[in-house]
């Protein structure tokens, strides 16, 4: 257990995908579990959060509603963590050549793609261990 998170302690999800029925499909790979029947794999390096990531994670997603609330937006907290947390990718363009991390290309990634990355941060880093 480390009390001080350094930017470079990362961890890795690797997302399996494919089209079934006119639909892409994106699911979760497990560190063993291979992608053989999947059209494609992609890996996704993202650092663990520390303090300041979560602040500006949180503070970034959370609006005061009519009666004067504070709550939190999902799909901003959604996107401040993977935009904050994320630092690498395998994703590649039609020509094969590998996509730089850019802001552009991230808001260039399918909703399902980023439904799945969503859901594997919350098992990864759930928004309750950033609010303790």
């Amino acid at each position: 257990m480390s009390l001080i998170i350094d930017e470079s302690e990362t961890f890795e999800v690797r997302i399996g995908y494919k089209t079934e029925e006119g639909k892409d499909v994106f699911s979760i790979l497990r560190a063993e579990e291979v992608a053989v029947a999947e059209t494609g794999l992609e890996t996704f390096t993202f650092r663990k959060p520390n303090w300041s990531d979560s602040r500006k994670m949180l503070s970034s997603a959370i609006y005061i509603d009519s009666v004067g609330g504070a709550k939190l937006d999902p799909y901003k907290f959604m996107d401040a963590r993977l935009r904050v947390l994320i630092k690498n990718w395998s994703l590649k363009d039609k020509k094969g050549e590998r996509l730089s991390l850019t802001e552009e290309n991230i808001d260039r990634m399918s909703l399902g793609l980023v439904s799945c990355l969503s859901r594997a941060l919350d098992e990864k880093v759930p928004l309750g261990s950033m609010a303790t």
